[in-house]
């Protein structure tokens, strides 16, 4: 096939798949088992005593089942990274949110000075209520976690410990509190999840075709490629090893997976990152026994495309790493992949960097033989 040819069937899959893509977000913002609420409440604390007890907001679920929850509070300006090291002791206050369905029925309630934090509730169709309450008095705090924490018996000690962290609180101040709260339906979290991986994965594939394409200094490409028997060899070779790896990989994931011996990441990530473990071993055992590269094939356009593929994976893990989604309350993000795919070509890379200098060494040997 023409090197033209395939660029530009790459650059068509991308533009659908892109398109695509930005319908799907747009469908899916307008979904109804959506609802998102972003407030920011003024709190001034005058010796010690908030000039209101509690802030307040409605909202309406159309359609029974489980939701996935995301709260976080905190002073404007402190991003959502920077909560697990702020303390509370710079507020003059702490906030308990409180969850009421339309029988004024508590359904759920934590606290924090400052809090990001998600889980998962079964809610059933109706009117609901949120209550952000400022608490700045022990005495106070036992009463609310009496009706809505943990009853009679668990309140006066849970208060007793939060004792020195009232004492520290500012008496006098005022914060200007930003307060998010998102509802998603679990099944419209997985799939989002699910066509984010699937169009992520269509459009890396359609990238590097197309920057293999266009880096070729052939003018057909995409043909059989041709390797000699030791290379088959070498290649077979290279597919048992891989194959007991992910094998080996899989079996241990499997056990972990049984034994819940992992929570800081998703089971199903950790089975991709067996892929690109196989794939790294393959790969990379092929380059260094001369059995990756066809006969008479440049390995230059192929090293300039392992490079791309790392640095633009790598810039996606900064991203998740400023914005925090890498490593959230305490488990690693669907993002980690990204990490794990810079590892595996940057490693291909170095294999064969590394290889083209051995091989310029034993070239360079054999002409001072002669």
């Amino acid at each position: 096939m023409k090197k033209s040819t395939v660029c530009t069937i790459a650059a068509i899959c991308m533009v659908i798949l892109i398109g695509l893509c930005a319908f799907t977000i747009h469908v899916e913002s307008k979904n109804d088992n959506k609802i998102s609420s972003t407030r920011k409440t003024e709190v001034q604390v005058t010796q010690g005593t908030p000039d209101h007890e509690k802030s307040t907001f409605e909202f309406t679920v159309e359609k029974s089942g489980q939701y996935r929850t995301y709260f976080n509070w905190a002073p404007e300006g402190v991003k959502s990274k920077d909560l697990s090291s702020y303390p509370a002791t710079d507020l003059g206050f702490l906030t308990m949110l409180i969850l009421f369905n339309d029988k004024e029925e508590e359904i759920y309630a934590t606290y924090a000075g400052v809090l990001s934090a998600d889980t998962t509730m079964e809610l059933s169709a109706g009117n609901y209520r949120a209550e952000y309450v400022y608490v700045t008095k022990p005495e106070q705090f036992e009463k609310l976690a009496v009706n809505y924490l943990c009853g009679a018996y668990q309140a006066p000690q849970l208060a007793k410990e939060l004792a020195p962290t009232f004492a520290s609180l500012k008496t006098d101040g005022t914060w200007n509190m930003q307060q998010e709260f998102r509802l998603t339906s679990v099944d419209a979290f997985q799939s989002g999840q699910f066509f984010g991986v699937i169009f992520g994965l269509l459009i890396g594939i359609c990238l590097s075709v197309f920057v293999l394409a266009a880096m070729s200094t052939s003018k057909k490409i995409m043909e059989s490629p041709k390797y000699d028997e030791r290379q088959e060899l070498e290649r077979g070779r290279g597919f048992k090893l891989t194959f007991y790896v992910i094998l080996i990989f899989t079996g241990i994931t499997f056990i972990f997976d049984m034994g819940g011996l992992f929570p800081e990441m998703d089971y199903s990530v950790l089975y991709v990152i067996g892929l690109f473990l196989g794939i790294s071993v393959h790969v990379n055992y092929c380059i260094w026994h001369e059995a990756y590269f066809a006969l008479n094939q440049k390995t230059s356009s192929v090293m300039a495309v392992f490079g791309f593929i790392t640095l633009f994976n790598f810039v996606l893990v900064l991203f998740s790493v400023i914005d925090g989604s890498l490593y959230r309350d305490g488990q690693f993000g669907y993002s980690v992949l990204n990490l794990f795919c810079t590892l595996m070509f940057l490693s291909l890379f170095i294999t064969v960097l590394f290889k083209r200098r051995d091989i310029a060494k034993k070239n360079a040997l054999i002409a001072e033989d002669e």
